[in-house]
C-alpha cells in the first residue's frame, strides 16, 4: 500500500511539477512577445497654376506647390491578436519624417497712376526646406477590427510642434514705375529681400476627406478599410492622384484642379528599410 502511495505521489509530482513551469513560461512569453509592423509612407503634393486679375486693383497670381513627406516606422503590439499597434511603444524606433518643400507664390499688381504714369508691384515668395523631424506628435498607429475584418491608420506626417522652424521663407518685392510721376525714383526698384524661418505646420496642407480630412497632416481613411488578402504578410495602399476638396489657395480655383495629392503606404512583417 505504501509503495502504491509512493508511486502515486511520484506521478503527481512529475505531472504537476512539470506543468507549472511550462504554464509560467508560456504566460511570460505571451506578455513579453512583440508583434512588429514595418511601415513606410510617402505623401506628395505637386501642381502649379495661375489666376489672371479680373478687375482693377486685383493681382495676377502664379503659384506652384512641390512637397514630399516620407518616413519609415515601426509599429509594435504586445501580440498578434491586439487591435492596435503603436509607434510610441518603448521597443519601437523613434518616429520621424523627412520633408522637402519648394513652394512658390508670385503676385503682380498693375498699379495705375495719373494719366501716363504707373507703378506695378511684383511680390515673389519662396518656401524652401529639406529636413528631418523626429518625434513631436508623430506617433502613428494601426487599428484592426478582427470582427469586421477592417482596419484604419493614424499616420501623422506634419509635426505638431509650433516651435520648430525649418523652412526658409524668402520674399522679394519689385517695383516698376513710369519715368515720370514719382519724383525721379528709379523705373525699377528691388526692395531688400526679406528672409525668415517658419514652421512646417504654418503652411497648411490640402484637405481631402477621403484620406487626409480627419486632422491636418494626418493620414486617416474616412471609413474603415477591408483587410487585404495578404494582410498578415505585407500590403500596400496607393490613393492615386487626388484633388483637394477645395482650392488650397483661397480665391484661386485651379489650386484645386491643378494640385495633385498622392498617399502611398506599405505595411510588412519583415523590414522594409
Amino acid at each position: 500500500m505504501k509503495k502504491q502511495i509512493g508511486w502515486i505521489l511520484t506521478i503527481l509530482i512529475l505531472i504537476f511539477g512539470a506543468s507549472f513551469p511550462l504554464q509560467l513560461v508560456a504566460q511570460t512569453t505571451a506578455k513579453s512577445a512583440k508583434t512588429v509592423w514595418y511601415v513606410d509612407f510617402t505623401v506628395t503634393m505637386k501642381g502649379k497654376g495661375q489666376k489672371v486679375a479680373e478687375s482693377e486693383g486685383e493681382s495676377d497670381i502664379f503659384w506652384s506647390i512641390d512637397r514630399t513627406y516620407y518616413s519609415n516606422l515601426e509599429l509594435v503590439g504586445s501580440n498578434p491578436t491586439l487591435n492596435e499597434f503603436h509607434s510610441q511603444d518603448s521597443k519601437a524606433k523613434p518616429a520621424s519624417v523627412h520633408i522637402t518643400i519648394a513652394d512658390r507664390l508670385l503676385t503682380f499688381n498693375k498699379g495705375p497712376g495719373e494719366i501716363g504714369t504707373h507703378q506695378d508691384t511684383t511680390v515673389e515668395t519662396h518656401w524652401d526646406g529639406d529636413f528631418t523631424e523626429i518625434g513631436r506628435g508623430l506617433n502613428a498607429r494601426l487599428e484592426v477590427n478582427n470582427q469586421r475584418a477592417t482596419y484604419n491608420v493614424w499616420i501623422p506626417f506634419v509635426p505638431s510642434s509650433t516651435k520648430l522652424k525649418n523652412i526658409k521663407m524668402t520674399k522679394q518685392t519689385t517695383l516698376d514705375r513710369s519715368a515720370v510721376g514719382y519724383g525721379g525714383k528709379p523705373t525699377r526698384e528691388e526692395l531688400p529681400i526679406e528672409e525668415t524661418l517658419v514652421g512646417n505646420n504654418s503652411l497648411g496642407v490640402p484637405t481631402l476627406d477621403e484620406i487626409l480630412g480627419h486632422q491636418m497632416g494626418v493620414i486617416r481613411h474616412w471609413r474603415e478599410m477591408p483587410l487585404p488578402l495578404n494582410f498578415n504578410t505585407s500590403w500596400t495602399f496607393d490613393s492615386g492622384e487626388l484633388e483637394p476638396d477645395e482650392p488650397f489657395i483661397k480665391g484661386v480655383p485651379d489650386s484645386k484642379t491643378n494640385l495633385k495629392v498622392r498617399v502611398i503606404y506599405r505595411f510588412s512583417r519583415t523590414p522594409l528599410f
